[in-house]
C-alpha cells in the first residue's frame, strides 16, 4: 500500500496544491510547458483509495436479473463491522472477517451474523486484528457468503462506526464478485457521536463506548465490535430523542431511499467460519497417525533414527505437513526399517529438539509456546508429552542444543508481517534481511525458480509469493524455525 501511494505522491499534491495527470502527451525538447494541475483535497483521495478496482468485474459476463427489496421503514437498522488486510481496497486490500447485527430502534437484536473470510492474498496486520493465514484456512470467500449478508442488509439501515471505511471495502467485494452493492440507507455512529459526544478526546469505538459505560473487551474482533457498535447505536437513539433530533434526516442518514432491487445473488449459504478454527490441523495431524497406523504390527530393526529425523525436521520446517510428505515419511520408515515404537520416539525427539531451542534462554515465550503446541499436535503428540519436554528441557538448559543449519550462500525471500523479536525488539523486513545477508544469505525480492528459501511469518499464508513458492516446490520455512536455523535466540 506505501509504494502505490508513494506513486501516487508523484501525482498529487494535497489540500489545494496542485495535481499532475500523467497521461499529457510527450512534447519536443527544449523549453516546455508545465503540465496543467487543478485542486485536490485529502478527501478525494480517501475516495480515490476506497473506490474499488475498475478490473474487478467481467462486463462481458451476464447477470441475473436483480430481485426486489423488502419495504424499508427506517425502524431496522444493520450494524456491520469488518477486519480488513489493510486500509484501502483501491490497492487491493480485503476483508478477512465480517459481522453483522440487524436490530430495532429500541435496541432489540433480530439476528446476528458473523464469519472469517479467506481473501484470497496475504492476512495483512495480524498484530492489529489477531487473525492468522491459518484460521482463514477452509474460511468462505466473500462470493460465497454475500448473499448471507445481503439478507441481512435488505430494507435495513446499513450502520458502522465509520461507515466510509466499512461501505468502501462492502461496495469492493460486492463488485469484485460481479455484483454491485446499490446505494442504501447508511448511518454512521462515529459522525453522530461527534454531535452527541462532543466533549470527547478521540471518538474511536472503544472511546465512544467507554463513555457511554458499554463494554468493548475484545476490540477488532468483528462480532463484538457490531454488538458494541450496536449498543452505542441505541444509546445514541436515545440521546437524539432527547435533543429533539427526529428521523433519519436529523440523524445525518444518507440516502434517504432504498433501491428498488438488490443483485441476484443465491440465497443464503449459512457457512461461517469462526475464529479459532482448527480442523485443517486436525487433517495434518492425522496424515501422521496414519502413517504410525501403517507401522503398526511393523518390527523393523530399528536402525539409527539420525536420518528419518533429518527428513521430519525437513518436512516440519514450514510448519505444515501434506498428504504426499506424510506418504514419504512413510514409505521411509518402512524402507528404513523403522518400527512403530522408533516412530514414536522420533517424533518426541523432535519435540524435545524444538522445546530446547525455546528453553535455551530461560524464558518460554507465548509465542514459542504457540509454535511448540502447533508441533505437537502436527507429530500426534499430547499434552503431557508436550508438558514432559518443556520440563526436561528446563532441567537441560544450558546444555548444547541443536547446531545451527548452514544455509550459506542459499537465496532467501521474506513474505508477510514477520512477528519474532530478537533482544527485545520487533524484527522488521530490512532488519530481517540485513540478518539474513549477515549470516551468508543472499535476498531476493521475488520468489522465481532460481530461489531456494521462502521464509514465511504464517504456515498458511496466501500471498502471492507463497502461492508461487507452492507452486514451483521452493524449500518454505517458518519464520522461528528460519531464525534458529541461523543460531538466533528470538521471542
Amino acid at each position: 500500500m506505501l509504494d502505490r501511494l508513494i506513486n501516487t505522491a508523484h501525482h498529487l499534491h494535497l489540500d489545494g496544491r496542485s495535481y499532475r495527470p500523467n497521461s499529457a502527451p510527450a512534447k519536443p525538447p527544449g523549453r516546455q510547458e508545465p503540465p496543467p494541475t487543478r485542486t485536490i483535497h485529502r478527501n478525494q483521495l480517501l475516495d480515490y483509495l476506497n473506490e474499488p478496482p475498475m478490473d474487478f468485474v467481467n462486463v462481458n459476463k451476464p447477470r441475473p436479473a436483480p430481485r426486489a427489496t423488502r419495504r424499508g421503514t427506517g425502524h431496522e437498522f444493520c450494524v456491520v463491522d469488518v477486519e480488513t488486510t489493510g486500509f484501502s481496497p483501491r490497492l487491493g486490500d480485503r476483508i478477512v472477517e465480517i459481522a453483522a447485527v440487524r436490530m430495532r430502534e429500541d435496541g432489540t437484536v433480530i439476528d446476528e451474523w458473523a464469519t472469517l473470510v479467506n481473501p484470497a492474498r496475504d492476512i495483512g496486520a495480524t498484530h492489529i486484528h489477531g487473525i492468522t493465514a491459518t484460521d482463514v484456512v477452509g474460511a468462505p470467500e466473500f462470493a460465497d457468503v454475500a448473499g448471507d449478508l445481503l439478507e441481512l442488509l435488505d430494507g435495513a439501515v446499513l450502520t458502522a462506526h465509520n461507515l466510509r471505511f466499512d461501505r468502501g471495502f462492502l461496495s469492493a467485494e460486492y463488485q469484485r464478485s460481479g455484483h454491485p452493492l446499490p446505494d442504501m440507507p447508511g448511518l454512521c455512529t462515529l459522525a453522530l457521536g461527534c454531535r452527541l459526544q462532543p466533549g470527547l478526546a478521540s471518538h474511536t469505538l472503544a472511546s465512544c463506548c467507554a463513555d457511554l459505560g458499554i463494554d468493548l473487551t475484545r476490540a477488532h474482533e468483528a462480532l463484538d465490535d457490531a454488538r458494541a457498535a450496536a449498543q452505542l447505536l441505541a444509546a445514541y437513539l436515545d440521546l437524539a430523542r432527547t435533543a429533539g433530533m427526529s428521523g433519519l434526516e436529523a440523524l445525518g442518514c444518507q440516502p434517504l431511499t432504498w433501491p428498488a432491487s438488490l443483485p441476484a445473488l443465491r440465497r443464503p449459504c449459512g457457512r461461517r467460519h469462526p475464529r479459532g478454527g482448527r480442523a485443517h490441523l486436525d487433517a495434518q495431524a492425522g496424515y501422521l497417525a496414519q502413517l504410525v497406523g501403517r507401522l503398526d504390527g511393523y518390527d523393523g530393526d530399528d536402525p539409527d533414527l539420525g536420518a528419518y529425523l533429518d527428513v521430519l525436521d525437513r518436512v516440519l520446517e514450514d510448519r505444515r505437513i501434506s498428504a504426499a510428505e506424510a506418504d514419504a515419511l512413510a514409505d521411509t520408515a518402512v524402507a528404513w526399517g523403522l518400527s512403530l515404537p522408533a516412530v514414536g520416539a522420533a517424533h518426541r525427539r523432535h519435540l524435545d529438539a524444538v522445546a530446547d531451542a525455546a528453553v535455551a534462554d530461560g524464558t518460554v515465550t507465548d509465542r514459542e509456546h504457540a509454535d511448540l503446541e502447533l508441533v505437537a499436535q502436527l507429530l500426534g503428540v499430547g499434552s503431557d508429552d508436550l508438558d514432559a519436554a518443556l520440563a526436561t528441557a528446563a532441567h537441560r538448559a544450558g546444555a548444547p542444543t541443536r547446531a545451527p543449519k548452514d544455509l550459506t550462500g542459499l537465496t532467501v525471500c521474506f513474505t508477510g508481517a514477520l512477528t519474532a523479536t530478537l533482544e527485545g525488539v520487533p524484527i522488521t523486513r530490512p532488519v530481517a534481511e540485513r540478518l539474513a545477508v549477515g549470516a551468508g544469505l543472499r535476498v531476493a525480492k521475488n520468489v522465481t525458480k532460481g530461489l531456494d528459501l521462502l521464509v514465511v511469518a504464517d504456515p498458511d499464508s496466501e500471498s502471492g509469493k507463497a502461492r508461487r513458492a507452492r507452486e514451483l516446490g521452493t524449500r518454505v520455512l517458518a519464520e522461528r524455525v528460519f531464525w534458529q536455523s541461523l543460531g538466533l535466540d528470538v521471542g
